[in-house]
């Protein structure tokens, strides 16, 4: 009874089809964690070497911006304005209005200094005939001497033959030095006054010259009432108004030269070993998201305020850095547009993105690239 049992208990075997049972398939060997840490250090240092290269060949940086000269325009004269002829981030052309001062003041200085030269010139005549006396006086007062000279001759001649009173003889003497004497005087008057007539400056009498010279700083100044653009322009920030009371030399108005344009890329310095003026590069606005403009390397800096020393008399202070990794130091580097007027309005200081390419042919360079437009596209985002 129990072998039955088992035997019925025992199932069936498998009915069979005429294939052959399937073979298990091995099993894969896993990643250990050594090969995990081989993996991601391979993978740090071809992402390094690649990085280092392209860095090297093809600089990249996000730390740039637009420059332009900032004119800070300053009156030359004290006065109150009378008229604004500009308006906020308004464009102007050189030669252009900017602003007025009130011109009265100046006016009545240049009219009181035209009679004061016009007083010079009739004081200078006045002079010139003072010494055409003074001469006249000089030439009579010598022919006068040659007349006493020649009487006291003749005189002292008949006295040593007893033809003549010692009296005649005393007068002829006397007429004689009294003529010396004043032909030294009229002398030292005929120099005096032709000091005071020819003193001159490039062939103008000095109280010409003098005269002259105020009347045209008083023109000067009144020209100066009128303040004009000297460049192409741009008006920023203007809070100049009609009424207010500007001082000479004080800023009151600034204008942006848009003429000339360039952008300052800061780069690492270990990034600029490769660099030359005159190197292709791209630039993008971020202004402008998505475009991308041609460019050239106009020079690089030659120094930073970093390496710039002081004579102060003092032993210099060496600070112990923080940190062990030595922070690179950063270089700027001075580019212009390929062409300028393609970017459309540009604001100083607007931040710029910069690849330069220190040579052609480099397969790195289609990489740079692409770079600089994803960068550029992502300005659109932040």
């Amino acid at each position: 009874m129990e072998q039955q049992s088992t035997t019925a208990s025992t199932p069936p075997p498998p009915a069979t089809t005429g294939a052959a049972p399937p073979t298990p398939s091995p099993r894969k060997p896993r990643m250990t964690a050594r090969r995990w840490v081989i993996l991601i250090v391979v993978c740090l240092a071809a992402l390094i070497l690649f990085y280092a290269t392209l860095d090297h060949l093809t600089p990249h940086t996000s730390d740039a911006y637009l420059q332009a000269y900032v004119i800070q325009v300053a009156p030359q004269i004290d006065g109150r304005v009378t008229k604004v002829a500009v308006t906020d981030e308004a464009t102007v052309k050189s030669g252009d209005l900017l602003f007025e001062i009130d011109a009265r003041p100046f006016a009545y200085r240049v009219r009181q200094l035209e009679a004061e030269l016009a007083q010079a010139q009739s004081q200078v005549k006045q002079l010139q005939l003072q010494y055409n006396a003074a001469t006249q006086e000089v030439k009579a007062t010598e022919s006068q001497l040659d007349f006493n000279k020649q009487n006291f001759d003749k005189i002292d001649e008949l006295y040593k033959e007893k033809d003549a009173t010692y009296r005649e003889w005393v007068q002829a003497r006397d007429d004689y030095l009294e003529s010396q004497a004043t032909l030294e005087k009229v002398q030292a008057e005929q120099s005096v006054a032709q000091e005071a007539a020819t003193a001159q400056i490039d062939d103008v009498h000095v109280l010409i010259r003098q005269a002259q010279s105020a009347l045209n700083e008083a023109k000067f100044d009144l020209e100066q009432t009128k303040v004009y653009a000297s460049v192409d322009g741009r008006i920023s920030n203007l809070q100049l108004r009609s009424g207010s009371y500007v001082k000479e030399g004080d800023q009151v108005l600034t204008m942006i030269d848009t003429t000339q344009w360039w952008v300052v890329a800061n780069f690492m310095e270990n990034a600029v070993a490769r660099m030359e003026p005159q190197q292709p590069a791209e630039l993008s606005l971020a202004t402008r998201p998505g475009r991308v403009y041609g460019g050239k390397v106009l020079n690089i800096g030659a120094g930073v305020a970093q390496g710039q020393g002081v004579p102060s008399g003092e032993l210099p202070l060496v600070e112990s850095p923080s940190y062990w990794v030595h922070q690179p130091q950063r270089l700027p580097v001075r580019l212009v547009f390929d062409d300028p007027a393609a970017t459309g309005p540009l604001h100083v200081g607007a931040s710029v993105k910069v690849t330069i390419y220190t040579s052609r042919g480099n397969p790195v360079n289609l990489i740079a690239m692409i770079w600089q437009r994803i960068t550029s596209w992502l300005d659109f985002v932040y």
